[in-house]
């Protein structure tokens, strides 16, 4: 009971605690990033964006190194300004040129920025690295939606499916495109 009344305190506390613990010598640099960063991804799971890239910001100030805030930090700017999250998918993808998932989180902002081509471009690439990811498939389903070739989308989400999406992600990631693909 005691750890769960700790973590209450903590969580209440936190936003109001953040400016002191720059303050502390207790803490190194890396602590307070490593605590920003895991506080920004909480809000970005949370959904609630501004905070989320209020305090990934401040994490990827202290250590533009750190993959899992820049992908959560571009994540989060993809909702509201999907232009920005490109800069920071190219960061993420920066630090490992060879990491499939970066490249197509970066074609997704792309293709939802309307660089259509560009998108397909950096699709089909991680495609060649990882042809068992199954969101490549619908990210090229959703490339072939926006130029309104509903063939190729089909052909895309089947991929898609029998990648195994549903089993391993749910059915939220298929909404649009399937509707697409029934019209």
């Amino acid at each position: 009971m005691t750890a769960l009344r700790n973590l209450f305190t903590f969580w209440y506390y936190c936003d109001e605690s953040i400016p002191y613990l720059y303050k502390v010598n207790q803490l190194k640099k890396e602590k307070i990033q490593d605590l920003l960063a895991y506080l920004g991804s909480t809000y970005f799971f949370a959904q609630e964006m501004d905070s989320a890239v209020n305090y990934l910001k401040q994490a990827i100030d202290l250590d533009s190194t750190d993959g899992d805030a820049l992908n959560n930090l571009a994540w989060s700017y993809l909702s509201i300004e999907p232009s920005k999250s490109i800069q920071y998918f190219k960061m993420a993808y920066g630090l490992d040129k060879t990491d499939p998932v970066a490249l197509n989180n970066l074609g997704y902002a792309e293709l939802l920025s309307g660089e259509l081509e560009l998108a397909k471009e950096h699709f089909l690439e991680s495609k060649k690295m990882n042809p068992k990811n199954p969101f490549v498939y619908r990210n090229l389903g959703l490339y072939y939606m926006k130029k309104n070739n509903k063939k190729a989308a089909k052909k895309r989400l089947k991929k898609c499916l029998k990648k195994g999406i549903l089993e391993k992600w749910g059915p939220q990631y298929l909404v649009e495109l399937k509707a697409y693909c029934k019209s």
